[in-house]
């Protein structure tokens, strides 16, 4: 064979390497093309999965937040209804005994005057306990929570110059009127800061209605 011969399949071939390298990359590319296209698609679904789901949890979560604010609101109004309700009660017993005390006193010397007294000191009391909605309210409070503690000393003066017959007349009166603030002071003294201002003034007063009433 002679040199020219080899020199030209000695080129030749080099050529022919060179063309199928490039089909070859071609090829390679081609797939890699068609894979990216198709990894670009796969993780466009999966975003869109994504927000599908963020999108129903998004409405989960405010259905079950809508349903939980129902469910408190609900709650809450039974509870002023249960409160209301309750207070009703204490007011029919204080006005039924009132009634039955009034009767009982009927043409007694100072019954007449004694019932009055009864009525606004419960009533003074009534409106201070609810006048108290923090610790600066329950402060000024303790003044006239004063003046009720002598309101019961001159409704006990009272009662004790009325015939012994007619004194136990005014106890049930007494005892229902002290229940009705029973329930107010409670629900002032939960506020926060007002028990440790009012309580050792409110204990002295439940003390003596107490004792009034026969209890």
């Amino acid at each position: 064979m002679s040199m020219r011969n080899l020199s030209e399949r000695g080129i030749a071939r080099p050529a022919n390497l060179w063309v199928v390298s490039t089909l070859v990359c071609s090829m390679l590319a081609i797939v890699n093309l068609g894979c990216s296209q198709e990894a670009g698609d796969a993780l466009d679904k999966a975003g869109e999965a994504v927000t599908d789901a963020a999108e129903e949890t998004g409405g989960a979560v405010k259905e079950a937040a809508e349903d939980a604010g129902e469910a408190v609101g609900e709650a809450s109004e039974s509870a002023g209804e249960l409160a209301k309700e309750a207070g009703d009660k204490l007011s029919a017993g204080f006005s039924a005994a009132a009634e039955k005390a009034a009767s009982a006193l009927e043409g007694v010397d100072g019954g007449s005057e004694l019932l009055t007294q009864v009525k606004e000191f419960f009533g003074s009391a009534q409106e201070t306990l609810k006048g108290i909605t923090n610790k600066e309210s329950a402060e000024a409070a303790v003044s006239k929570l004063g003046d009720l503690d002598g309101a019961i000393a001159k409704i006990g003066d009272m009662v004790g110059k009325l015939p012994e017959s007619a004194q136990a007349s005014i106890g049930p009166m007494i005892a229902a009127g002290t229940a009705q603030l029973k329930a107010l002071i409670e629900k002032v003294e939960a506020i926060p800061g007002v028990r440790d201002v009012i309580q050792p003034k409110l204990a002295e007063l439940m003390d003596k209605l107490k004792s009034m009433s026969g209890n």
